[in-house]
């Protein structure tokens, strides 16, 4: 609702099954509504980020397949995650890091992390 204020930025949200839980849509007409999209960037959030193994992941299938759906239509997609996400996983792995533009988290992760992320081209933002 903040970014709609925005003149610029333009808010669209998918229709479909809603999630009370996670606060957000899903099932057969979301991901055709995202199949149809051409955005020029993404965020998605994850429960855990195993940047060694090269996954992202997330506790809820559906929820997975909609965020990978949106990482295969954006020019660029970034995932957000607390650092000390950086040392979970959920139980549905999603994405793999190398599909991605970019890691935006709260705290620089250690060498070892830094290292695996710019192996696989991606960038590490701490705003």
């Amino acid at each position: 609702v903040i970014l709609a204020r925005h003149p610029k930025i333009r808010v669209i949200f998918a229709g479909g099954k809603i999630n009370k839980s996670r606060d957000g849509f899903w099932g057969g007409m979301t991901m055709d509504f995202i199949s149809h999209l051409k955005p020029d960037i993404a965020f998605v959030g994850a429960v855990g980020v195993d940047v060694l193994e090269n996954s992202v992941s997330t506790y809820d299938i559906e929820d997975g397949i909609n965020k990978a759906q949106i990482i295969r239509v954006s020019k660029r997609a970034y995932v957000v995650a607390e650092a000390k996400k950086l040392s979970s996983d959920g139980n549905y792995n999603y994405a793999s890091l190398d599909t991605l533009s970019g890691l935006i988290t709260d705290a620089m992760p250690e060498e070892k992390v830094r290292a695996a992320a710019a192996s696989y081209g991606v960038e590490i933002i701490v705003p």
